[in-house]
């Protein structure tokens, strides 16, 4: 037969697992979408400060391009998780390979301070969305380890960051798409 201490220890172990899992899935994450969604705020700042210094014009392509998939990354960031990222690392190489990426058009730039800062704003835009995949997957966190071990070991990590990367800029480039059939169908 069960003894009062032990149902009530019961009790207490289960309002503590009900108190993380509820901590995990709302305010973790929140907290998590709201980090990212600030750093990005700030990188668009930077953006709109070069351009307001004269370095870049405000209807140049790029600027307009840096800044949707600025403004996609925040206006998504809560959508980022495990499996949308396996999804479009897994399938966007081939659905979307033909189109010309954001950073190839920096890339071609003459302007060598402009290239780098704006190389700089998706790399730190990417580092943000990455931090917030592995912040909001519990189970990233748990393998995250052992795997960056493993890949140091290898030394593979370089070359799976340029892949991740690449994924991330993806994963905007269907969110841009998806902003501009959106508006598109509202006009």
């Amino acid at each position: 037969m069960i003894g009062i201490e032990s149902f009530v220890h019961f009790i207490q172990i289960m309002c503590c697992v009900l108190f993380l899992i509820w901590f995990f899935s709302k305010l973790w994450t929140s907290l998590w979408v709201d980090v990212t969604r600030q750093s990005c705020f700030e990188i668009r700042d930077k953006l709109f400060m070069l351009a307001a210094d004269g370095y870049l014009r405000f209807d140049d392509p790029i600027y307009r391009r840096t800044r949707n998939w600025l403004n996609a990354c925040i206006r998504h960031a809560h959508e980022l998780n495990l499996w949308a990222f396996i999804v479009v690392y897994r399938s966007a190489a081939t659905k979307f390979g033909t189109h010309r990426s954001l950073i190839d058009d920096v890339r071609a730039m003459e302007d060598s301070y402009l290239q780098s800062q704006l190389i700089d704003f998706q790399i730190q835009t990417a580092r943000a969305l990455m931090i917030l995949l592995i912040m909001r997957s519990p189970l990233i966190l748990i393998l995250i380890i052992p795997i960056i071990w493993s890949w140091l070991v290898a030394g593979q990590l370089m070359n799976y960051f340029e892949r991740v990367m690449s994924a991330v800029r993806d994963l905007s480039y269907i969110f841009e798409e998806t902003d501009r059939i959106t508006i598109n169908q509202m006009n």
